[in-house]
């Protein structure tokens, strides 16, 4: 079974899961991957818990995790998910390794024929040249969000940009960027009448045998 039309369309509608401006507020203010994930959890629990467990950072016997797993009744996960959260849309050196570091963490926990998945979520915090020094302490990564506003302006949709950023992460760590499905816009309202939307990128599925070249 390919989870990945199931995942993309939980993602599409995830919006209607917060309140009106909730999801602004919690991703200027704080990593946005726990919240995203708790909603995808639960809405995969509503479709499928009459057949499959649903979990969230499961764990198997050999002490691997995920953030959600699928397992049948005996815990033998049907799909692995992991998610990655980036608070600004900005190219980082590093976060070609953070990708593979995820990815062999699913490749450890899955087995044979397990779907592995990626989601990478990026935040966009739409707001003018310079935020205002008194939101310093209170939006998360303040400098970042600065950076990133000068490189991509204020109403500047990086849908495509975000994506050309995770493709050249990908061809860094030998994987084909096609593997990445199209981004995903997830509009969080306002916070401080400052626009925010949550970009989000499925990467997958994947099997092991997919993973050997890198990870074997």
């Amino acid at each position: 079974m390919n989870f990945a039309v199931t995942l993309q369309s939980i993602i599409a509608n995830l919006q209607g899961s917060f309140h009106p401006n909730e999801l602004a507020y919690l991703a200027a203010t704080s990593k946005i991957e726990g919240p995203i994930r708790d909603r995808i959890a639960f809405r995969l629990h509503v479709q499928l818990e009459s057949s499959l467990l649903v979990h969230r950072e499961w764990r198997d016997r050999n002490n691997f995790w995920a953030d959600i797993a699928v397992t049948d009744e005996q815990n033998r996960p049907k799909f692995l998910v992991e998610l990655k959260a980036h608070s600004a849309p900005t190219y980082e050196q590093g976060y070609s390794q953070l990708i593979r570091k995820d990815l062999q963490k699913l490749y450890n926990a899955g087995e044979s024929d397990t779907e592995l998945y990626v989601i990478f979520l990026f935040n966009h915090l739409y707001h003018p040249a310079t935020l205002d020094p008194k939101f310093a302490y209170a939006i998360k990564y303040f400098k970042l969000q600065n950076s990133a506003s000068h490189k991509n302006g204020f109403a500047t949709d990086v849908s495509e940009q975000t994506k050309g950023h995770l493709k050249n992460h990908l061809l860094k760590i030998g994987l084909p960027a096609e593997t990445t499905h199209s981004g995903i816009r997830i509009d969080g309202g306002k916070y401080h009448g400052m626009p925010v939307a949550v970009h989000a990128f499925v990467l997958g599925p994947f099997v092991r045998s997919n993973l050997e070249k890198l990870f074997a």
